[in-house]
């Protein structure tokens, strides 16, 4: 009976302890911090996991290092950033001169890219195939004609200006878009890079 006991609580307990692994394993365990909303200035965020809002999907996970600011802006957007700007007019100035947003698309992947080249205050240029978090897009330089470019029929929270870099992504089946800005361009793209790594996109 004694040894019966044993090992239904050894079985027991390895059950229990294997539930505790799974949030931290698809991160969202008690260390990864959800974050915040802020519609004016983003706040800094300190080190460590963050996951988007509930209502942001695909969820996305991420993890950041020091002095980076950011905020999820509305359901289908968010932003991180990092780097001084001098006085800052905007949410976007506020994030830094290294600059991540992420937007939720409604059209799907491949219509998203046929509308985005097909822009004319805009040259999309060769796109080139990259993986984020373990799933497929592709990405573009693409060269603005004038102060910026909006992108009608793609996503109405975001404007592209010159020398950033466009990341379509297709997780599963939901379209995403990373616009990264980096002001001077040859400065920190290491840290972008970094911050992509860490993206995931759990269930």
């Amino acid at each position: 009976m004694n040894s019966l006991f044993h090992r239904v609580a050894v079985t027991v307990g390895a059950a229990l302890l294997a539930l505790l692994a799974v949030p931290t394993a698809l991160g969202v365990g008690p260390e990864v911090r959800t974050l915040p909303t802020d519609f004016i200035r983003p706040p800094r965020l300190e080190p460590g996991t963050y996951q988007t809002r509930p209502a942001f999907v695909p969820r996305t996970t991420f993890t950041l290092g020091e002095g980076w600011y950011g905020a999820q802006e509305t359901h289908s957007a968010w932003c991180v950033g990092k780097g001084s700007y001098p006085t800052p007019a905007s949410f976007r100035e506020a994030l830094g001169r290294i600059r991540i947003c992420v937007f939720r698309l409604g059209p799907r992947y491949s219509t998203a890219i046929s509308r985005f080249k097909a822009l004319t205050t805009l040259t999309a240029g060769p796109s080139m195939p990259i993986r984020v978090g373990g799933y497929p897009g592709v990405s573009f330089h693409a060269a603005v004609h004038g102060k910026r470019s909006l992108l009608p029929g793609i996503t109405p929270f975001f404007d592209l200006l010159p020398g950033g870099e466009q990341i379509f992504l297709n997780v599963r089946g939901k379209a995403v878009l990373l616009g990264i800005e980096i002001s001077p361009r040859t400065h920190g793209e290491a840290a972008v890079r970094g911050v992509l790594r860490t993206m995931r996109f759990p269930p």
